[in-house]
């Protein structure tokens, strides 16, 4: 709870009133790897913050091959947002890639408290902001740099990733299969 808590301060501080009201909201949730918090065409209605493990987002093509979207460590926010913001169904999967320790809390809900709470409002706000910001930089990685640099600014964004996932997923998130990522590696050494 208290990594959540500096997590939100950081971005923006909250009021003990604030915090006490929010946290009312929280359940804290253990999930073991491989566990699906939002499955594809399923309706969102949670958002998720990850006090202990790693979760992918991932899409599925109509010819079912998968594709991290994106990898999340210890002290992120997740959801599936765009089903969140229109409810509608989710167009993407949330997995636990590991063994999660999870605090869960209703959108809706959420939504509610932060429309009368103007920190937590701003600090919701301050948050989807530097989410776009992450996500508009890891569209530009996989338009603009090789899978090589790809590679190496995962590694860099979540230090000792390679120790806690499997590489099939660490594969997937450069889009690329896990022959190249051993090559790859194996170029790097050399």
């Amino acid at each position: 709870m208290e990594l959540m808590r500096n997590k939100m301060n950081k971005i923006h501080p909250l009021s003990d009133e604030t915090w006490n009201e929010f946290s009312s909201l929280l359940k804290h949730k253990q999930y073991p790897s491989k566990h699906k918090l939002c499955k594809l065409g399923q309706r969102a209605t949670d958002s998720y913050f990850l006090i202990d493990g790693f979760i992918r987002v991932y899409l599925i093509s109509e010819n079912g091959v998968e594709t991290n979207k994106h990898i999340y460590p210890s002290g992120s926010f997740v959801a599936s947002f765009t089903s969140l913001i229109l409810q509608n169904k989710s167009i993407v999967e949330i997995e636990c890639l590991t063994e999660c320790k999870i605090v869960e809390f209703n959108y809706a809900d959420f939504i509610k408290l932060s429309n009368s709470r103007m920190d937590l409002c701003i600090m919701q706000r301050k948050n989807l902001e530097k989410f776009y910001v992450g996500l508009e930089k890891r569209e530009l990685e996989s338009v603009f740099l090789n899978s090589t640099e790809r590679y190496l600014a995962l590694i860099k964004r979540i230090p000792k990733i390679e120790t806690k996932i499997s590489q099939k997923n660490i594969a997937l998130h450069l889009g690329i299969t896990t022959v190249q990522l051993s090559r790859l590696k194996r170029n790097l050494r050399t």
